[in-house]
């Protein structure tokens, strides 16, 4: 019934076959979550062409850093400062995803204003679960 923890950042990346996460890591202690994408096709389009079927010849493996936006109302406006600081526009911000916090919302919708919000699962269950504890008691 559940979906692995691979999976589910493949959908939530948006990603469609033959790309997929293959690995995820998180640390806790550093607040990242690393994880490592593959290709299994062999063929692909040329990314400029769009000729099909060019052969894949580049198998290094990258890192990327994406500053992932763990915030509260006033940290979410820090943070757009923080990116526009060091060259970023918080209007490019398209997707956020957080606690289902109206701080948070508001902040968002404050700092990012172009972000589309969506929650993530691991709160969207921590909070039914602690809300069907507190009505047993």
């Amino acid at each position: 019934m559940g979906m692995g923890i691979e999976a589910l950042f493949t959908s939530a990346l948006g990603l469609q076959a033959p790309w997929s996460v293959e690995k995820v890591e998180l640390d806790t202690v550093r607040r990242r979550i690393d994880f490592e994408l593959t290709c299994k096709a062999t063929r692909l389009p040329c990314p400029h062409c769009q000729t099909a079927g060019q052969g894949v010849h580049d198998r290094l493996q990258r890192q990327w850093r994406q500053r992932l936006l763990f915030a509260c109302e006033g940290r979410v406006v820090d943070f757009a400062a923080d990116l526009q600081a060091h060259g970023g526009d918080p209007t490019q911000i398209e997707q956020v995803c957080q606690d289902t916090s109206a701080a948070y919302a508001k902040g968002v919708a404050q700092a990012l204003p172009q972000a589309q919000i969506s929650y993530d699962c691991f709160h969207v269950i921590a909070k039914s679960a602690i809300r069907s504890f507190f009505e047993k008691i």
